[in-house]
């Protein structure tokens, strides 16, 4: 048993004597203040909430223990839309009308029953202990509040004058508590999703019902109301008035964006220096000017962590006055930037560099559609030709930064985005989207500014946000490709950037070659936010941070305002204040980065199964890119991935072998990487399901057969 506090030690020795009542544990102990009694139901609360005693159905406080059939567990709705309760290493199947008011992540007590139903424990949940996350999503219809994409039915009350708020078909976010009146659970509406006649309903539903937060504090919104619409005389004024600051609107700089980006945090500029050095400038939104600690915005900034951008909707990190409007680098508008100026010279080293607060104004937005036309098709776009020169110049530098950033071992751990054709909020096509040499210039300019940044911080030996990424496992890299079936022999120093993007070179030169290394890279650690510098394996670099995006990523907010107190007041840092509270930030951080990656999951696979709604008995083409006891994943030629469920293949007398990661039925085997005809059997964009059946094989996985000649 862990530490108790003496109190909690006092109620455990009454309880082990015998079943005690709160009265009588009251009496006993001599409790009478509303503090103290405020404190005795804290401590038989975590008692309760840790297993240790029970509250029986006499009002008695008993050990735990004494009935061998109760557990403390997290309830849980399968894809089934089944309830069970995770408790240990178990799992407890509960009837729908056996949860008594439970809904998911509820903390609850089980009674297990004494027999098995279909060799599956059951049971009923016997006590609520705690609400973990305490909402559901409500349609308001007809006056009444129905679940949403919930199975079983939860009755709640909420105070009329929120209903009074609504009109019909409402779709809202709902906090329930553990209070009940006439059976109810007394509830508050915590937002407003949208319309049941709002195109993006869907998308917003899915974004709330993980957690995401879609309207701002009234607090934040009547902040950003005050927040100028233009930079003032005096705002240029008092920024030019310290030192590292410059005015730098004489400068041609321009920004290159999607065709739809409103919130835009970068803009570049270039020219070279007598020695044939580029000097490139990255400016970035100097949100942090604007968004001061504590404020109503940077709690709120700081809540959400980063903006979010599922299926042509944003659920933006700062109000739009700040991201489309005084923050938003707009062309032909003053605005305040943090600027940082890089001298490299011409083998991509960065030999100089300084931090400046500078007044910019854009002279164009670019987009990287016309910017590629440019480059890669020869269209021309006349409105461009005044920024050709220093547009070559940035092409010229950035093929340098690539070729540098490749020998150094860059592994790229991206998929290919999925662009979708849409009619009225609904996809109506699917493609893969294109990466061209625009992307990739502002890729590696971006790069550059964000290790320029967490090297200055690093070297100064002052706490600071870290971007990392851990080195993978070489056995386990050596596992996946032995269960892939490819004959490549693993050196042992397969952990260096450099081997390991030439296995993933070596890999990607067949057709299939993707979904190897897709698989691969899938199974190794992701990046994640640190105060602890361990370097970012995939990038091949030693410092990184997050330093472009401080409108949509509230680390990068964090990381202007570490850099600029180390360039101006080092001495003013409290290094062990520092990094505590860093700690807190970077996991709070990584943890919201899963949501909006979560997030990004569930409406692609929302997205994708309303494509194929429309055209289920239609014949696609694709690779096995998954085998597992579930059955196989297909990825279709347009990036759509929907299973062939066990079930189907079961019939035809396949099995799994989980050494080779294959399916054989003795006459056909079929391994991951192999090509494929599918038909869509169906397809439910509620369930985010679609299924297939496997026509024939198109070809086997032909990395086998290149490796086994190569040896």
């Amino acid at each position: 048993m862990e530490e108790l506090s003496l109190l909690e030690n006092a109620i455990m020795e009454m309880v082990r004597e015998k079943n005690t009542t709160f009265k009588q544990i009251k009496r006993k102990l001599k409790i009478r203040s509303s503090e103290a009694i405020d404190s005795l139901y804290a401590a038989l609360s975590k008692l309760e909430m840790k297993g240790y005693i029970y509250l029986n159905d006499y009002d008695e406080y008993q050990l735990f223990s004494k009935d061998p059939s109760l557990s403390i567990g997290e309830v849980h709705i399968n894809k089934q839309k089944k309830a069970y309760v995770v408790s240990g290493n178990n799992i407890i199947f509960i009837p729908d009308t056996h949860l008594n008011g439970a809904i998911t992540g509820d903390i609850v007590v089980v009674r297990r029953s004494n027999y098995l139903v279909k060799n599956k424990t059951k049971g009923s949940v016997d006590k609520i202990l705690s609400r973990k996350r305490g909402e559901l999503i409500f349609d308001y219809i007809n006056g009444e509040f129905i679940p949403y994409d919930y199975p079983f039915e939860v009755n709640i009350v909420i105070d009329k004058r929120e209903v009074d708020k609504l009109v019909e078909g409402s779709r809202v976010l709902v906090g329930i508590s553990l209070d009940e009146v006439n059976g109810s659970y007394v509830s508050t509406i915590k937002s407003i999703i949208g319309h049941k006649d709002d195109p993006q309903l869907d998308v917003k539903t899915i974004a709330s019902a993980n957690g995401i937060v879609i309207d701002f504090s009234e607090q934040a919104l009547e902040q950003a109301k005050c927040m100028p619409a233009t930079v003032s005389e005096e705002d240029v004024r008092e920024r030019l008035s310290h030192d590292y600051s410059m005015d730098l609107r004489d400068k041609t700089i321009f920004t290159i964006d999607g065709i739809n980006t409103k919130d835009i945090d970068d803009a570049i500029s270039i020219w070279k220096k007598e020695n044939g050095n580029y000097v490139l400038g990255v400016h970035i939104a100097d949100v942090s000017h604007y968004v001061k600690p504590n404020t109503p915005l940077d709690i709120d900034g700081r809540s959400r962590s980063t903006s979010y951008y599922p299926y042509r909707y944003v659920i933006p990190m700062l109000p739009h006055e700040l991201s489309n409007g005084i923050c938003s680098l707009n062309p032909g508008a003053d605005r305040l930037a943090f600027s940082c100026m890089m001298e490299i010279d011409k083998t991509g080293e960065i030999v100089d560099f300084e931090f400046l607060d500078t007044i910019i104004r854009s002279r164009k937005k670019m987009t990287y559609e016309d910017v590629n036309d440019i480059f890669e098709k020869g269209i021309a776009h006349h409105d461009y030709d005044p920024y050709l020169e220093d547009l070559s110049m940035m092409v010229e530098l950035s093929k340098i930064l690539s070729d540098r950033k490749r020998n150094r071992g860059y592994i790229s751990f991206g998929e290919h985005d999925v662009y979708y054709d849409d009619d009225d909020g609904i996809a109506i096509g699917v493609a893969k989207g294109h990466r061209g040499i625009a992307e990739n210039l502002i890729e590696n300019f971006m790069l550059c500014a964000n290790e320029t940044a967490a090297s200055f911080v690093y070297w100064f030996d002052v706490p600071g946000i870290y971007r990392v990424h851990p080195t993978p496992n070489v056995k386990k890299i050596q596992m996946i490709i032995r269960s892939l079936g490819l004959s490549i022999r693993i050196p042992s120093n397969a952990d260096r950037p450099r081997v390991l993007q030439g296995i993933l070179e070596k890999i990607e030169e067949v057709d299939e070659g993707e979904v190897f290394s897709d698989y691969l890279l899938q199974s190794m650690a992701r990046a994640c936010y640190s105060p602890r510098n361990i370097g970012h394996f995939g990038l091949a670099l030693e410092n990184y941070t997050h330093f472009t995006s401080p409108i949509r990523r509230y680390m990068d907010i964090r990381t202007h305002r570490i850099v600029r107190t180390v360039r101006d007041d080092i001495l003013s840092i409290d290094a062990d204040e520092l990094y505590e509270d860093l700690q807190k930030n970077c996991a709070y951080a990584s943890e919201r980065e899963m949501i909006a990656d979560k997030t990004e999951r569930d409406v692609n696979r929302y997205k994708m199964a309303e494509f194929m709604e429309q055209h289920v008995g239609e014949v696609f083409v694709g690779y096995i890119s998954y085998i597992s006891r579930s059955g196989m994943t297909i990825k279709t030629d347009n990036l759509i991935s929907g299973k062939v469920p066990i079930r189907n293949l079961e019939c035809e007398g396949f099995r799994l072998n989980e050494r080779t990661l294959s399916m054989s039925n003795g006459e056909v085997e079929f391994y991951i990487g192999d090509k494929v005809e599918v038909t869509v059997l169906s397809a439910s964009k509620e369930l985010g399901k679609i299924e297939f059946s496997i026509n024939r094989q198109l070809g086997k996985a032909k990395v086998k057969s290149l490796y086994r000649k190569a040896q």
